[in-house]
């Protein structure tokens, strides 16, 4: 098994404005001689942690039992702490640079999903259908065509954050004065139904 880091604001021509984070772990397994011409399917893998901090339980150990079954796993490393759009970005970014990427990595083109637990399966379902938000397009430039996923697995996420309200004011844009900076969109029709990754929702 191949393994690195990738600094996605790097390769994406990104600047990090402030983010401490943004980096991709990639586990691809070796390139064999009976299977070159093979794909495989990728998965981008957000763990979860109220967008305080990433659970390790939701990240390597995750990325390792896909790799076992043929997929190019990547878990992100994105910015906790970071108001939106950061996070949302950061997932964009992966995508756009596996798709952008995938004969480097023998990725399936058309087969790469994002996984997300708890705040991250939020962070998928942010990427799943704001992809095409302005936010995005302004950053991504030209590689915002490539950010859309083909797949999102959402895994017990919390609707709105009602059980985490530090993960509510991250996400909604809140400084450390509890005053609003920013906020997503979410009250309107998020993508279009026919541009929107197909969802597979897990709760327990």
């Amino acid at each position: 098994m191949n393994t690195e880091i990738i600094d996605l604001y790097e390769k994406n021509n990104v600047p990090r404005n402030g983010a401490t984070a943004g980096y991709l772990h990639a586990y691809v397994p070796n390139r064999s001689k009976e299977t070159v011409k093979k794909t495989h399917p990728a998965i981008i893998i957000c763990a979860g942690g109220a967008y305080r901090f990433l659970s390790d339980r939701e990240d390597e150990p995750i990325a390792l039992r896909f790799a076992v079954l043929g997929y190019c796993a990547f878990t992100l490393e994105y910015t906790v702490n970071a108001a939106y759009p950061v996070p949302l970005i950061e997932a964009c970014m992966a995508a756009a640079y596996l798709r952008e990427h995938a004969d480097e990595y023998c990725i399936s083109p058309t087969h790469i999903g994002v996984l997300g637990f708890s705040a991250g399966g939020n962070l998928a379902a942010m990427h799943a259908t704001l992809f095409a938000e302005k936010e995005v397009q302004a950053a991504l430039g030209a590689h915002a065509q490539y950010a859309r996923p083909d797949a999102a697995v959402l895994c017990y996420l919390s609707r709105r954050h009602a059980r985490h309200l530090h993960a509510r004011r991250i996400v909604r844009g809140y400084n450390g004065r509890r005053q609003k900076v920013a906020r997503p969109h979410f009250a309107r029709k998020a993508g279009d139904k026919g541009q929107r990754a197909r969802v597979y929702l897990a709760h327990v």
